[in-house]
């Protein structure tokens, strides 16, 4: 007994409309996520001396470390994840001078700056410094996010 194979080809309107269909989903989604980066919100460190934490709400979303010599033009970016905007609107920037366990006096100078965007936009900036030797958190800042 002989089993013959017959190939059955897609016709061409087939082929066309999941071509479309695919087409159609990937734009979509990256779409989607176009406006969704578009409109969250970031952090662009261009200085920090010695270390910065950022806060949404209760919840810690980035800590620098110790950043040594105050670097210039850091250009570190901080994304801040829409979803912990839904818990809480608050975001916190903060500031410590020194090592851990300094006393005042030990690390002398201090230095952050920085831009908030929403999206493209230009939201908050702030760029302070000052050599007066206090150690520990000696900015920090909150902001409510629209």
């Amino acid at each position: 007994m002989k089993v013959q194979a017959t190939e059955t080809k897609p016709s061409k309107m087939n082929i066309t409309s999941v071509f479309c269909i695919a087409t159609f989903s990937l734009a979509s989604l990256f779409g989607a996520k176009a406006q969704t980066i578009s409109e969250s919100y970031h952090i662009e460190f261009e200085r920090i001396d010695n270390r910065v934490e950022v806060w949404v709400g209760d919840s810690l979303v980035y800590n620098s470390g110790i950043i040594r010599r105050n670097p210039k033009d850091l250009g570190i970016k901080v994304y801040i994840d829409d979803l912990l905007l839904e818990k809480s609107n608050e975001l916190t920037v903060k500031l410590i001078n020194g090592l851990d366990g300094a006393k005042d006096g030990d690390d002398i100078h201090w230095e952050v700056k920085y831009v908030v965007f929403k999206g493209d936009e230009l939201y908050e900036y702030l760029w302070e410094e000052a050599d007066d030797g206090r150690v520990g958190v000696v900015i920090e800042e909150t902001y409510i996010l629209e």
